[in-house]
């Protein structure tokens, strides 16, 4: 007759295992790592504050890019001039997702907004700040570059005045840590919840 396993040697064996798996994809993942800037026009360029919600459209990677970012003949993946999802800026904006399947997702939440404290006499720069994770698209295909990678993302708006024209410009960069993306702590709490729950399970059934 087969001895049967106690329950506390279960479970420590589950999450050692758990562990383990989850070591050895982080190790065989490959993660995108480097920086990409991206220029854009911006809706009713010519009215409001930088506070307005308008339409951001045309992204497009421009020349400044380091790491794997760079394009394919310099070491990279991006050619110059790769386009990005358009969306528009809703005041206040807590998330913030972007996604295309040649370039990739970024998906982030709000952690810090300059707001309209910077602008003086029509002139200044509103900086919004996303962290969160990126995914490379199919430009990263085949590179073994496939992993959640730590991202964080900055865009500006910038109003100027010059006599009496007002004029706005945006931009976008993107910085990938080349690391894995940790998960929220919520979703942690879950998966140690559901671990307690099944160890509590084949518990009860002794």
């Amino acid at each position: 007759m087969a001895k049967e396993i106690p329950v506390r040697t279960f479970f420590l064996g589950l999450v050692a295992a758990v562990a383990m798996l989850v070591s050895g994809e982080v190790a065989q993942a490959g993660f995108v790592s480097g920086g990409v800037g991206f220029q854009m026009e911006t809706q009713n360029a010519d009215s409001g504050t930088v506070l307005d919600t308008r339409s951001i459209f045309d992204l497009s990677k421009n020349s400044g890019a380091t790491g794997d970012f760079r394009p394919p003949g310099n070491s990279g993946f991006v050619p110059n001039g790769t386009m990005w999802q358009s969306f528009t800026l809703i005041n206040p904006m807590n998330r913030l997702t972007l996604s295309t399947a040649q370039f990739g997702t970024f998906d982030g939440f709000l952690v810090s907004d300059s707001g309209d404290s910077s602008i003086v006499n029509g002139n200044g720069v509103r900086a919004i700040i996303f962290v969160g994770n990126f995914l490379g698209g199919t430009l990263f295909n085949g590179s073994g570059k496939q992993g959640l990678t730590a991202a964080n993302l900055t865009f500006q708006l910038s109003q100027s005045t010059s006599g009496n024209v007002l004029s706005f410009n945006s931009s976008i960069s993107m910085t990938a840590s080349g690391t894995a993306f940790v998960p929220e702590p919520a979703s942690m709490a879950i998966f140690g919840i559901g671990a307690i729950g099944f160890a509590a399970r084949r518990f009860r059934r002794k």
